[in-house]
Formats: C-alpha cells, sequence, structure tokens
C-alpha cells in the first residue's frame, strides 16, 4: 500500500501507508511502513510531504511534515466520516501554514471531498466535479507564516 508521485513523467517519491484501516480490511492484505518513510521532498524548490487517507487521525504523522509547503492527501474516505475528512484536511493546512491538495475517490460510496485548501484553512471544492482546477498564489505561504507566527 504506497503512493507514488510522479513528475514529468518520472517517479521522484514513493511512500509506504504507516497506518492501514483495518475496518477496511487493509490489515488483512498489506503490510505498514514506519514512521521514519514519513519524509518532506523537493518539487521546484517546494517542500511536499503526503499523508495516505486514513493517516489523518494520527498526529505523530502530522509531526513529520513541519515545514511542508503543500502536503498531498491520496484517499478513499467513506461518506459516513465526510465531515471528519474535511475537518482534519482544513485543520492539517491551518496546522501547517500550507496548501493542502486532498484527493478522494469520486465513487458515490465516498466523501467526494477532494479539495485545494490554502494556507489559512479556506478550502476550494465542488463535490460534483471529477477534477479540481484552482490557480494559487504560493506567496500566501509566507504571508501566513509571518501573520502567525509558530516557527515554521
Amino acid at each position: 500500500n504506497f503512493a507514488k508521485v510522479l513528475y514529468q513523467e518520472k517517479l521522484i517519491y514513493e511512500q509506504p501507508k504507516v497506518r492501514l484501516f483495518k475496518f477496511g480490511g487493509e490489515t488483512d492484505y498489506f503490510s505498514s511502513g514506519s514512521l521514519e518513510d514519513i519524509r518532506l521532498f523537493e518539487v521546484n524548490g517546494l517542500k511536499v510531504g503526503l499523508l495516505i487517507c486514513f493517516e489523518l487521525r494520527f498526529i505523530e504523522i502530522w509531526e513529520r511534515l513541519r515545514g511542508a509547503d503543500i502536503i498531498l492527501v491520496p484517499a478513499m474516505w467513506g461518506k459516513l466520516r465526510k465531515r471528519h475528512f474535511e475537518q482534519f484536511t482544513e485543520a492539517l493546512a491551518l496546522m501547517h501554514q500550507c496548501f493542502l491538495i486532498a484527493s478522494d475517490s469520486a465513487n458515490d460510496d465516498m466523501a467526494k471531498s477532494s479539495a485545494i485548501i490554502d494556507p489559512f484553512g479556506v478550502p476550494y471544492r465542488d463535490d460534483r466535479r471529477v477534477l479540481l482546477n484552482k490557480e494559487v498564489d504560493l506567496g500566501d505561504i509566507k504571508k501566513m507564516r509571518r501573520y502567525m507566527d509558530i516557527g515554521l
């Protein structure tokens, strides 16, 4: 159970899922990675972090992303816990004062709550769309970190 990041048609990063979702049967089929597998990687001078789905629920994983400019969150989050997904992703963007891209399944049984969330915690969502596209100002990262200096 790995997330793989491609950039310009090349694999630039891969990360195993550290916290498996027992209720989804993941522990029966996959083995988990370790906390040390979670680290920031760089794309065009930006520090990027990655959390996979259920990992959103664990603060020790959040701490591994300290200093990220962008956090990616691929997920298949169930619709019964849609609000949890939205709250966790917005809080994570606020906590790290960074952009967060949450990509949830568009399947009708899933939360369908993909979003682009800015460093101020403001989400751009449209659950009717399969693909989101939004122009962002990367300067908002520094702006937020200056405004609310928490040492990032």
